[in-house]
């Protein structure tokens, strides 16, 4: 059976149950296991009335079982929880990157409280998440400004920030010169 899908979790998923482009066949360690992964697609294609909050919760109950039931599953640490909280964050940032985001909204996706969060965070990455953030947002506006030819009044809305100075200002303090001087320098 060939199975195609999508998603921003695959990738883990997959790697999790030790799939990958060299190694995409799925062998399970029974054929319980196998069973019961199988069982969750079925569900899914057999019962088209099904709503959407079920396909997905079928979806991830698939993937639970087919990293549990898979034979070339990696062993994956119980110290999971501050990687999901950073890798969530991650995800949230990279995803809404150029809305008006603070780090309240990035705790409130995870449903911590906002300190809790901040401390977790930067004791992971060495960086605040509105450091991260800021970041983020750089290296964004560095592809834009190397590959494009968007005026930077443009990439700072494109990048998040609404003031076009507030953008140069942030640009400067990371990389040391201005966006057009950068630009310049970088450009392909």
């Amino acid at each position: 059976m060939w199975i195609e899908f999508d998603g921003m979790k695959i990738k883990e998923y997959l790697h999790q149950a030790g799939l990958s482009q060299s190694n995409p066949i799925y062998e399970p360690i029974s054929q319980e296991g196998a069973t019961k992964a199988f069982s969750y697609l079925r569900d899914i294609v057999e019962q088209p009335d099904l709503l959407s909050a079920e396909v997905m919760g079928n979806t991830y109950l698939f993937f639970a079982s087919l990293i549990r039931s898979s034979k070339t599953a990696r062993k994956i640490p119980k110290n999971d929880l501050l990687d999901f909280y950073i890798q969530s964050t991650v995800d949230f940032i990279e995803n809404n990157y150029m809305n008006e985001i603070t780090v309240e909204d990035m705790a409130l996706h995870l449903n911590l409280n906002r300190s809790y969060f901040s401390k977790i965070f930067k004791s992971s990455t060495h960086k605040s998440p509105q450091e991260f953030l800021i970041q983020y947002r750089i290296n964004k506006a560095c592809e834009l400004l190397r590959n494009t030819h968007t005026s930077i009044t443009q990439i700072a809305h494109l990048v998040g920030y609404n003031n076009p100075f507030h953008f140069t200002r942030a640009f400067k303090n990371i990389m040391g010169i201005a966006p057009m001087e950068w630009r310049k320098r970088n450009q392909i």
